[in-house]
């Protein structure tokens, strides 16, 4: 049933962006009233179409407050006086402490490099007419959770990019996080320009590359300083292996990833929280990367991704949002 609306404003200040009507049948009509505040730009949308821009201010619709889309309406013979249109209120102050998460997976010297990170970033939407014109095939569509995902589907990809453009540095270790998000950063404000938005700041967090062959991790950098154990050679005693590593460790810790000795019982078998290796439960420290085995199974899921992440996270490892 078509509904006349009369008044339209916006009181919601943190969201991107709003779409009136919220009803696919209601109409808007000359005389209707609109409200803007300071914080937002209006702008009519019709047939994929842009027209007239509303700055701060009240409103009623009449010929002379909206002149494109009137002379539009009397062009295309469509009804002036009752008519279907979009209006976008489109959110100008400063978005901030946006999340982002992305991993970049590289297949190198038949290893596997898989380099992740996550952060916050701010925007501003500069360019109005710019930002809107991607969008005017699908905008019954967009939304705040569209607007996100697209954001952070830019950022992945840069980041990608990125990393594939300077993998031999990376590589190599022969990098600083701060070189990385100065000049990803760079990257990135050329991106949201074309898009007509500004990025205002943004931010690089936890850093880390794992280096898998046959599916084991064999090292991870730019993390907490990793155990280190004495390299000379050991002999296969247990007895003089707790004595010369000095942690704890037993044969069976220092058996391959999947191979047990005879005896070992499969179901005490646990996933390093670190690493990922699959361990002995029995382990007081990982074999692979040397940290504390913490024996905790419980997980829970992150409600925005769905992946599992560890039931005590306070960010998604995946998407980067916090829980």
């Amino acid at each position: 049933m078509e509904n006349i609306l009369e008044k339209v404003s916006i009181n919601e200040e943190k969201g991107i962006l709003k779409i009136f009507p919220q009803k696919e049948d209601d109409l808007f009509k000359m005389g209707t009233q609109i409200e803007v505040d300071k914080k937002h730009r209006a702008v009519f949308i019709k047939d994929e179409k842009l027209f007239d821009l509303l700055g701060p201010g009240k409103y009623i619709l009449s010929n002379k407050r909206i002149p494109k889309l009137y002379d539009y309406l009397e062009s295309s013979q469509y009804d002036k006086t009752q008519f279907k249109s979009y209006l976008v209120f489109i959110n100008v102050d400063i978005l901030e402490n946006m999340k982002w998460g992305a991993n970049c997976e590289i297949s190198d010297d038949e290893k596997q490099y898989i380099i992740r990170s996550f952060g916050n970033y701010s925007i501003k939407i500069a360019q109005i007419i710019v930002f809107l014109k991607r969008f005017l095939h699908n905008i019954k569509l967009i939304d705040d959770d569209f607007m996100k995902n697209l954001f952070r589907n830019v950022i992945n990809k840069s980041f990608n990019d990125y990393i594939k453009n300077n993998f031999s540095e990376i590589k190599n270790e022969d990098f600083s996080e701060s070189k990385i998000i100065d000049e990803l950063e760079e990257y990135l404000k050329d991106k949201f320009k074309k898009m007509g938005i500004l990025l205002k700041d943004y931010d690089l967090m936890n850093l880390k590359m794992d280096i898998k062959n046959n599916n084991k991790i064999e090292k991870r950098t730019n993390e907490v300083k990793e155990k280190k154990v004495d390299e000379t050679k050991i002999e296969k005693d247990e007895n003089q292996l707790d004595k010369r590593l000095n942690i704890g460790t037993s044969l069976k810790e220092l058996l391959p990833a999947g191979e047990s000795y005879e005896g070992e019982d499969e179901s005490k078998k646990i996933k390093c929280s670190n690493c990922g290796n699959e361990i002995s439960s029995d382990n007081s420290f990982c074999p692979y990367c040397g940290e504390k085995v913490i024996k905790q199974t419980k997980k829970k899921e992150c409600p925005h991704c769905n992946h599992e992440v560890e039931i005590d996270s306070k960010f998604c490892p995946h998407c980067g949002e916090e829980l």
